[in-house]
C-alpha cells in the first residue's frame, strides 16, 4: 500500500487503523443474526478527539452494530468503551430511545425534486411539519417513560436498565470494563442473544489494513 493513501471517504488508511486500535478487545453483536432473519447493516465507531481540552463524553467512544430483520425493523448494538455514570444513563437511554423510534420518520422527509418545485415544495413543507410533529410526540412519549433498574451483577455483567415505550426498548448493561447498549423492537430485545466477541478483522479492501 503506497504512503498516503486514503479510503473511500478519503481518510488515510493509518487514521482508519489508528482509530480502530483504541477499541481493539471484546465488543458486542448478535450471536446469530440468521436465526432471527437480520442482516448486518452498518459498523461504525466513534472515538474522542483527546487532542482537545473540553471535558470527554464517556458515552463517546462507541463501536455500533446496525443490523436490520427481514421486516425491515432496525436492531441496534452499540458497544460503549467505558460504562456510564448513573448521572448521565438516564439521558443516554432516552437518547438512545429517541433515535430508535424516530428512524423511520427520517425516511419520510424528502426535499423538493421537481423543477421550479412549487408542488415539491409543497409536499415537502407539509412533510417536514408532519415529521416535527410527529417528532414532538415521540420525544413526549420517550420523557413520559420510566427507566427499570437491575443492580444486579452476575459473572461480570451488570448493573443494567432499560426503558420501552412503542413497542420499542433501550437496553443498558455493564460488562466487565465496557458496556452494551441495544436497541430495537422489545419483543427481539427481550429474546435476541448478544454476545462479546473479539472485534473481528475489517476489511475494507484488498489493500486496506486489517484488525
Amino acid at each position: 500500500m503506497d504512503d498516503g493513501e486514503t479510503n473511500e471517504t478519503g481518510e488515510p488508511w493509518e487514521q482508519v487503523a489508528e482509530r480502530f486500535a483504541q477499541m481493539s478487545g471484546l465488543v458486542g453483536e448478535v450471536a446469530d443474526p440468521l436465526l432471527w432473519g437480520m442482516d448486518l447493516r452498518e459498523e461504525s465507531l466513534a472515538v474522542v478527539d483527546d487532542s482537545t481540552d473540553d471535558e470527554i463524553d464517556p458515552a463517546a467512544e462507541r463501536f455500533c452494530r446496525g443490523y436490520e430483520t427481514f421486516e425491515a425493523e432496525p436492531f441496534g448494538v452499540e458497544t460503549l468503551r467505558h460504562p456510564v455514570t448513573d448521572e448521565v444513563l438516564p439521558d443516554l437511554l432516552r437518547a438512545a430511545l429517541t433515535t430508535a423510534i424516530a428512524a423511520p420518520l427520517h425516511t419520510d422527509v424528502r426535499p423538493p425534486t421537481e423543477p421550479g418545485g412549487t408542488a415539491g415544495s409543497d409536499d415537502f413543507a407539509d412533510a417536514y411539519q408532519d415529521y416535527r410533529s410527529a417528532m414532538r410526540a415521540v420525544l413526549d412519549d420517550v420523557e413520559r417513560a420510566g427507566i427499570d433498574t437491575s443492580p444486579a451483577v452476575v459473572d461480570g455483567v451488570g448493573p443494567g436498565a432499560r426503558i420501552t415505550t412503542r413497542g420499542i426498548t433501550a437496553q443498558y448493561v455493564q460488562v466487565g470494563e465496557r458496556a452494551l447498549l441495544v436497541t430495537g423492537p422489545t419483543d427481539l430485545v427481550e429474546r435476541v442473544d448478544v454476545v462479546m466477541r473479539p472485534l473481528r478483522n475489517l476489511l475494507h479492501d484488498e489493500d486496506g489494513p486489517r484488525f
